[in-house]
């Protein structure tokens, strides 16, 4: 099949998990490595700082922001001085982020302290000040709008591990056996019938997904969840798929070559949508935080159910680049629902060795219901 030289692609996996039909009041102090912000509209959580009182689009400590600008940097300090360490690299344009300080007014600039959640490129601990607008006004930061404003966050402050090569190619083998048990398994369910017909999943998806939950398992759970993996424990685990997530967040680039400009984009980004009011234990918190950057994001299946899923939804489209408008339909979302792992990955390239238009002609293309269309091949 031909077209552009660009191909874009956005590969979704999600995970629902239904409770027992009531939330356990969250009664577990936050330890000292845990944090919990909370959008204005929502209670805070047992151990967090009361929210302050904001109007809508201000900034302030619980607000959801993004980047606006692609020239923010954050820093060790909410100062301009040789002893603030400015974290590498600068914030892509569109970054979550999680407000959980601020305002702090120094050096002629407005400071926030923020978890950039959703950027996983951040060298550092994973949180630190920016400044909310240019000397002239120009802001860096706004608050979010739309449904993913409206969410809450429980997030450790555990800085990320980094990324050991080694952890990251065993990681790799893991997920190819894994893919392997799962096309088996497609293939022998007779219901699915796919054994004339194209397959396409991603295991790097599903292991990722299956992993956040695996860091909160014990016991008999957690070893058959290892076997299925093909782990040998939660610490192999968590490091060979935290070095993969962030060997390949590291290969973006733009280049120019013989050709013209090429461009190479891959995003993966992790999350899980938990019921707010959970006890959430800070191990928990930690372990996600360590291995994925990530933290456990917070809404209320069993209040509004719908407008759960619609903030999943908005958050998913937004990773994908708007290629995945709408993953959850409103029966896969119910007030029994109680955790959702969500892993998107995007990808905008060009290929190695794009097709010659010049040999590109229509020909038919069987589709699933037997109908026939005809498609550039």
């Amino acid at each position: 099949m031909s077209g552009p030289r660009r191909r874009l692609a956005a590969v979704l996996v999600a995970f629902a998990v239904a409770g027992c039909g009531s939330t356990v009041p969250s009664t577990s102090p936050v330890s000292p490595s845990a944090v919990v912000t909370t959008a204005p509209s929502i209670a805070p959580s047992s151990g967090a700082s009361a929210v302050p009182s904001i109007r809508p689009g201000e900034l302030g400590k619980g607000v959801v922001a993004v980047t606006v600008s692609d020239r923010l940097r954050v820093r060790s300090k909410p100062v301009v001085s040789d002893d603030s360490i400015k974290y590498e690299p600068v914030l892509p344009l569109g970054t979550s982020l999680f407000v959980l300080d601020g305002p702090v007014v120094d050096s002629g600039y407005t400071w926030y302290k923020v978890a950039p959640v959703s950027f996983s490129e951040l060298a550092g601990p994973g949180f630190g000040w920016v400044a909310s607008a240019d000397h002239d006004g120009t802001p860096w930061i706004a608050p979010a709008q739309g449904a993913t404003a409206d969410l809450a966050v429980a997030m450790s402050t555990t800085p990320r591990a980094a990324a050991d090569p080694a952890a990251a190619k065993s990681a790799a083998t893991s997920i190819d056996a894994l893919g392997i048990d799962i096309h088996r398994a497609l293939l022998a369910d007779k219901s699915l019938d796919l054994g004339k017909r194209n397959t396409v999943f991603s295991p790097a998806s599903i292991a990722i997904a299956l992993a956040m939950a695996r860091g909160g398992a014990k016991g008999t759970t957690a070893t058959e969840m290892d076997k299925v993996l093909h782990a040998s424990g939660w610490d192999s685990l968590a490091s060979g798929l935290n070095s993969l997530d962030r060997i390949l967040s590291s290969r973006n680039a733009s280049w120019t070559d013989s050709e013209g400009a090429k461009q190479l984009t891959l995003k993966l980004a992790n999350a899980p949508f938990a019921q707010r009011g959970w006890t959430i234990e800070p191990g928990y918190l930690d372990a996600l935080g360590a291995a994925f950057g990530a933290g456990l994001r917070l809404v209320d299946y069993e209040g509004d159910p719908n407008k759960s899923r619609e903030t999943i939804n908005a958050w998913v489209k937004d990773r994908t680049a708007g290629r995945i408008p709408k993953l959850l339909s409103e029966d896969q979302i119910t007030d029994i629902t109680r955790l959702v792992l969500v892993n998107a990955i995007y990808l905008k390239a060009q290929w190695a060795l794009p097709f010659d238009e010049d040999r590109t002609e229509p020909a038919p293309f069987t589709r699933l219901d037997g109908s026939k269309v005809n498609v550039p091949t």
